[in-house]
């Protein structure tokens, strides 16, 4: 019997922590803008995040982002799109098959079929 108890409040917690975390449409950078980097980031942190302050905004997460010669972190935030249907295309590196490394910043796209005019570099 405990243990079917403990089952039970075990799910019924796990319930209440499935809340949906609003997110922006996302997509995919268009292929330029990028920074070659020697060396992959550190491994992610991990963020709290705090209470969502209006309907508008929508959580970026957190990412390392290449400054110069080194990575530093860009802490998650609340942001809102700069404007209707635009997407976020967030912090990625790639290997080319060659070997070099590239960083691509988290940004905003317009809301076009191509998606690769720039609306709004995260600050």
């Amino acid at each position: 019997m405990r243990t079917l108890l403990r089952v039970a409040l075990s799910w019924a917690s796990l319930q209440g922590c499935q809340a949906t975390l609003p997110v922006p449409e996302t997509t995919w950078h268009p292929g330029e803008g990028f920074a070659i980097v020697p060396f992959p980031p550190p491994v992610a942190r991990v963020e709290f995040i705090p209470p969502r302050p209006n309907e508008v905004e929508v959580w970026i997460d957190g990412a390392w982002e290449w400054e110069k010669q080194s990575f530093s972190w860009r802490a998650g935030r609340w942001e809102s799109p700069p404007s209707r249907g635009a997407r976020y295309a967030p912090a990625t590196w790639v290997r080319s098959p060659n070997g070099p490394l590239y960083f691509y910043r988290g940004r905003w796209y317009r809301a076009t079929a191509s998606l690769a005019v720039t609306m709004k570099e995260s600050p």
